[in-house]
């Protein structure tokens, strides 16, 4: 039974399978596809900064929904994808 247990383990693990689950490579991914609000940046931002948290949160939900779904992962490495951008980008004015 601990042997099964261990192979179930690996296979769940297995980093060419899933996406991995490491909160510092997760935000390290989000920073790469996160496009930052227009009124949250240069030197007199137009949102405050309540404003462009709440914004990046969102954003960064939107990307864990994508990334469970293996949307950016693919053959053990990140991967773009556009259409997963989108997404994830989908609060920013036209």
């Amino acid at each position: 039974m601990r042997h099964l247990l261990l192979v179930i383990c690996l296979v769940v693990s297995n980093p060419s399978v899933a996406a991995p689950r490491d909160w510092s490579v997760i935000v390290r991914a989000f920073d790469t596809v996160f496009t930052p609000h227009p009124g949250c940046v240069g030197s007199k931002p137009s949102l405050s900064d309540m404003d462009c948290s709440n914004f990046r949160g969102r954003a960064l939900k939107r990307f864990q929904h994508e990334w469970e779904a293996d949307s950016f992962w693919s053959e053990g490495r990140f991967v773009e994808n556009e259409r997963a951008r989108r997404r994830v980008n989908s609060e920013l004015p036209k």
